[in-house]
This record gives C-alpha cells, structure tokens and sequence, in this order.
C-alpha cells in the first residue's frame, strides 16, 4: 500500500506542478507538457482504489489486474502521439485556442475522466464497507481497526470529484 500511495503522491506533485506551469504561463518554456496534463486525472481514481484495496487487503489476486486499470490512460497517451510530435508553436497555439481542432477528444476525455473519478470512488467505499463487515465479523472489539482515515479520504475525494463535475457545468 506504500507504494501506491507514493505513486498516488508522485501523481498529485507532478499534477499541481503543471496546474502551477499553466497558471503563470509558464508553461508555454515547456510546451512539451501540454499534452500531458489530460489523461492524469484518469490515474486519481485508479490510485485511490489500488491503495484502498492493499490497505484493506483486497487486492486482486491475478497480478495483471491492476494494469488492466491504466488501460484508458495508455489508450489516451497513444492517442495523443500526434499531438506531442507536433511543433512547439503549434502546441501552444491549439492550447491557447481552448484545444481547437480536439474538441471531440476533449468532450470524450472529460466524460471518461468523470466517469472514472465517480465510479473509483464508489467502488473504493464498497472496498471499504466489505472491509468494515469483514472485521466485525473477525474481531469483537473494532474501534482501533475501523480506517475512518480511509472513509474520509474516500470521501473527501468523492467531494472534490463532485465540485470538479459542477464546475464543469
């Protein structure tokens, strides 16, 4: 589980980093970048469930599962081959343009990242409550056991999918 969380971790640094580089437009030294920004919120919930499920010692027993999940991202990195072999003028230039000439891919990330935010999520609580019903039934006193941690964060990353779908509207 460590190890999921500092992956997780590693994500949200590289992650802010970029929101950073685009807020003081900075960005536009490293217009390279600019393509990479879009499938990473498809990897939060991924990370969450990963991390939910080792905590929670439910993790798949197959080891080529949890690869199964960075399916979208992968797809979505190929996709965008084009776009990264393109030049830094006319990277910056799509950019600057809210993304024209991609706005199929940027409608259809947007639903797959939202998507993928709410049901990782949901599927992490379930992680949880099966979690939760399995000590009850393991151990008479719970109190020291129960990952309300682990309930908050869930929780707190359902509310933060949900204040990123509203403000999309």
């Amino acid at each position: 589980s460590d190890f999921f969380l500092f992956l997780w971790m590693l994500l949200n640094a590289v992650h802010l980093t970029i929101f950073y580089l685009i807020h003081t437009d900075d960005i536009y030294n490293y217009p390279q970048l600019l393509g990479l920004q879009f499938p990473l919120p498809l990897l939060h919930g991924v990370f969450l469930y990963l991390y939910v499920s080792s905590v929670t010692n439910q993790f798949p027993n197959r080891k080529y599962i949890p690869y199964l999940h960075l399916i979208p991202t992968i797809l979505t990195y190929i996709y965008l081959i084009p776009f990264f072999l393109l030049p830094n003028e006319q990277l910056i230039e799509i950019f600057k343009n809210k993304g024209k000439g991609y706005e199929t891919f940027q409608t259809t990330l947007l639903i797959a990242v939202f998507l993928s935010g709410v049901i990782y999520v949901f599927w992490s609580s379930i992680l949880l409550k099966n979690h939760k019903k399995n000590i009850r039934n393991q151990f008479s006193d719970i109190e020291d056991i129960n990952l309300k941690w682990l309930q908050f964060l869930i929780y707190g990353l359902g509310l933060v999918w949900l204040i990123v779908i509203v403000s999309q509207n």
